[in-house]
């Protein structure tokens, strides 16, 4: 199930810029089952135009039930392309996961880079996993050539 708390009512959670997978997994023969859901990411979330520079991504140590990794355009020209059919190719998107041995990998190959959460259970009658997509634009407005922080 996908969640982004959208409230209408509170300004900080309506912009924050996060959204929730949460799997849910039912056994229905009783037996127990080793169960992996896994979830990738490409940089193509991360820049205008695949691959249009190079990218970087890393670990990040949020908790130890948490892992979680990042990813980024190398060349943070923030708020600089304009116009019609472009889209963000500055800040840096996260990606993190919850449950049962969760894990989140940077993988790397030929100047692309991608993450990967996954979560290994051994699932006997019901067992969950979430995950978190999440993107810090760094800077959301450019006012007078001043560049300016979201909410």
């Amino acid at each position: 199930m996908f969640t982004t708390p959208l409230l209408l009512n509170n300004l900080k959670v309506l912009s924050r810029p996060i959204s929730y997978l949460k799997a849910e997994i039912s056994c229905l023969d009783g037996l127990e089952h080793q169960v992996q859901v896994s979830i990738q990411v490409e940089d193509d979330v991360c820049l205008n135009l695949k691959q249009e520079s190079p990218t970087q991504g890393s670990t990040l140590l949020l908790s130890e039930q948490i892992p979680c990794a990042k990813m980024g355009n190398v060349n943070q020209s923030i708020l600089n392309t304009a116009g019609d059919d472009v889209r963000i190719n500055w800040g840096y998107f996260y990606l993190a996961a919850k449950g049962e041995g969760a894990q989140v990998l940077v993988h790397s190959t030929n100047d692309q880079i991608s993450l990967e959460a996954s979560v290994k259970m051994n699932v006997q009658q019901q067992a969950e996993a979430l995950f978190v997509f999440a993107y810090d634009d760094l800077y959301s407005l450019q006012y007078f050539n001043d560049n300016i922080k979201g909410y």
